[in-house]
C-alpha cells in the first residue's frame, strides 16, 4: 500500500483486517514477524514449535504486536484509516523499510 508507506507484509495484515478468515490472518502475521525473528548461527529464522510462531525477542514481539493491532484497527476505521498509520509510516521510513511516497 504505497499511499500509506506500508511494506507488503503490513499491507497484507491491513487487507486481512477486512476478512474474517483467522488462518489467512495468522499467515499474514507470520509473514510480518519473519524478518524480526531470532536467527541461528547460519542466519536462519528460528521457529517456536510449541507456540507455532517465529521466535522473537520481547522487544520485537512488542513492535510486531503493536503493528498488527494498529493495522487491524485501521481496517475498522474506514476513511480515517490513514490516521492510524502514522506511527507505522514513521517506523518504516526511519528504518528504511520503505521509501516515502510523494
Amino acid at each position: 500500500m504505497r499511499a500509506y508507506n506500508l511494506t507488503p507484509e503490513q499491507a497484507a495484515i491491513y487487507a486481512e483486517s477486512y476478512n474474517t478468515n483467522p488462518a489467512a490472518m495468522r499467515t499474514a502475521v507470520n509473514n510480518l514477524e519473519k524478518p524480526f525473528a531470532v536467527r541461528d548461527e547460519q542466519g536462519n529464522s528460528q521457529w517456536e514449535d510449541t507456540n507455532n510462531r517465529w521466535e522473537l525477542t520481547p522487544e520485537d514481539r512488542k513492535v510486531t504486536n503493536a503493528m498488527v493491532n494498529t493495522l487491524s484497527a485501521a481496517g475498522d476505521a474506514g476513511s480515517h484509516a490513514g490516521s492510524y498509520m502514522g506511527s507505522i509510516q514513521a517506523y518504516n521510513v526511519a528504518n528504511q523499510r520503505v521509501t516515502p511516497s510523494n
